[in-house]
């Protein structure tokens, strides 16, 4: 399966200090995956040095695309986001697969 990393998501791993090695791996090899059922789209959670990342993304038959990166970091502020997935960000859209 091929990732297709757009030239703006490039560019936006770029200017947040992103490895696009490091998204690719998640991508390929996260255990945890969501659905989102509003957008259609499937997301990965995986962690990325001290954050927590959440890529959603869109798949066909032979590509793997990205659309964004969004982080959060462990921090005992956001703690919380250790105790199950996604508890914290209240996503009752999102649907385990």
């Amino acid at each position: 399966m091929n990732i297709h990393f757009t030239e703006y998501l490039q560019y936006r791993a770029k200017i947040r200090g992103f490895d696009l090695k490091q998204l690719e791996d998640i991508l390929r090899y996260s255990p945890e995956r969501y659905y989102d059922t509003e957008t259609g789209r499937s997301i990965v959670v995986g962690k990325y040095q001290d954050k927590l990342i959440l890529i959603p993304y869109e798949k066909n038959k032979s590509n793997i695309t990205p659309i964004l990166v969004k982080a959060a970091e462990l921090n005992p502020a956001s703690a919380c986001l250790l105790a199950g997935p996604l508890t914290c960000f209240k996503y009752q859209r999102l649907r385990s697969v």
